[in-house]
């Protein structure tokens, strides 16, 4: 039996390799990947070893029965175990759902080691019969479609990539689908490749570029969101901007009741910045609150922090913000929110019809991954604003799509 190993960039390649050297009898024995060369560990050549045999031994000859034995000659041969006893055959894929309600197949990991069959190494081998010979040859072929069928996309370098940055595995292989990552590329020039990658993540960041006031008339804004967020000092941030930057007439309305210090919180921000403010218990009070800032060219409403799961709360919030149908709500979160809660957040906030997000604590995150996850997972919502510490007004900014990928982006 001739014995050799392969080495290519991928397993067709490699098997190709097998099929020209050995023939299509060969026997795949073994294979596995590994790295090769690469900028700090990170751009290597990912290749694929595949050990193939061959059977070169000349056609099986029927032994004769020895002489004296007193057995008979078919206690002297072995009986041929059965296939299922040699091999491990993988599972047919299974039709999952990812998260996008996109039906996806999942295909088996592409290098799955082979069992490698006893029976060439405990038999002589002019004792393995012409059907096991072609039991093994069919096995070889079902591995070799199975592979050929098998995803690239986590073959990708840029794959784990955007799972360290907390990106959901199903989203990151969606992003990388279809983008061009050959290994030259990626080893010479990698500066080029991630910018491929990110012109592809500047269509995911939808934005609004901030609050666009009237021309004419009043608008009313309401932060809405969980507990613990920042809504209070964002809507204080937003105040400052619009009043000492762009010199409008702003009021402020709470109804964030329940913290006796919410309240005493946003009274030292409007003295400070002479902004009038008014405190409402119901959806009556809110609608004279409102008549009795018409004159002003924005609004901007602090709600209490409620919690997603308590039905209650979410119907009051509802209620409360029904009160002017002309009220736009941002949902406020944490950039630091784990990816289901966050969608759990913005799944139960939707009775509030939120179509903005201000996403607070962006220096505190790690990675903004969740950010991206949100974004792909809820098409209809854009970004409004990010905050990035607890300055008033400095820490706030109009979401843009080309820092949110560089930021993504960033080692």
């Amino acid at each position: 039996m001739k014995v050799r190993i392969f080495s290519a960039l991928t397993i067709q390649e490699a098997m190709n390799q097998v099929k020209n050297s050995l023939g299509r009898d060969a026997i795949i024995l073994h294979t596995r990947k590994f790295r090769k060369g690469g900028i700090g560990g990170f751009f290597g050549h990912e290749m694929v070893e595949v050990m193939a045999a061959v059977d070169n031994i000349p056609p099986p000859v029927k032994p004769a029965a020895p002489k004296n034995s007193g057995l008979p000659v078919k206690s002297l041969i072995r009986e041929k175990p059965k296939l299922s006893e040699t091999f491990s055959a993988e599972k047919p894929p299974q039709e999952t759902k990812p998260l996008t309600g996109r039906p996806e197949i999942k295909i088996p990991a592409a290098l799955e080691p082979l069992t490698v069959p006893h029976i060439i190494a405990e038999k002589p081998d002019h004792l393995v019969s012409d059907d096991l010979r072609n039991e093994i040859t069919g096995m070889k072929q079902m591995l070799e479609q199975l592979l050929t069928k098998s995803k690239t996309v986590p073959s990708n370098p840029w794959y784990d990539y955007l799972i360290k940055r907390e990106i959901l595995p199903a989203y990151a292989e969606q992003l990388l689908q279809g983008l061009p990552y050959s290994l030259s590329m990626l080893s010479k020039n990698p500066e080029a490749s991630k910018k491929l990658l990110y012109e592809r993540l500047l269509g995911y960041f939808k934005n609004t570029g901030g609050i666009q006031t009237l021309d004419f008339g009043c608008k009313k804004i309401a932060l809405i969101g969980p507990t613990g967020v920042g809504k209070t000092t964002t809507l204080a941030k937003l105040a400052a901007r619009f009043k000492m930057e762009r010199g409008l007439r702003v009021a402020f309305i709470t109804a964030d009741t329940y913290r006796i210090a919410a309240v005493e919180q946003l009274k030292t921000y409007a003295n400070l910045l002479d902004i009038p403010l008014e405190v409402v218990y119901s959806p009556a009070e809110m609608r004279a609150a409102i008549s009795d800032f018409a004159d002003r060219q924005l609004i901007l409403i602090d709600t209490a922090g409620r919690s997603q799961y308590n039905d209650t709360q979410m119907q009051e919030l509802k209620n409360l913000l029904a009160a002017d149908d002309k009220i736009e709500s941002h949902l406020v979160m944490s950039a630091t929110t784990k990816h289901q809660d966050a969608a759990d957040i913005v799944d139960r906030f939707a009775v509030c019809d939120a179509e903005n997000i201000i996403f607070t604590k962006i220096d505190e995150a790690r990675n903004i991954g969740t950010l991206f996850n949100i974004m792909y997972q809820f098409p209809g919502l854009s970004i409004s604003y990010i905050t990035n510490g607890q300055d008033v007004p400095d820490d706030l900014e109009p979401a843009n799509a080309t820092k949110l990928a560089e930021m993504l982006l960033r080692d």
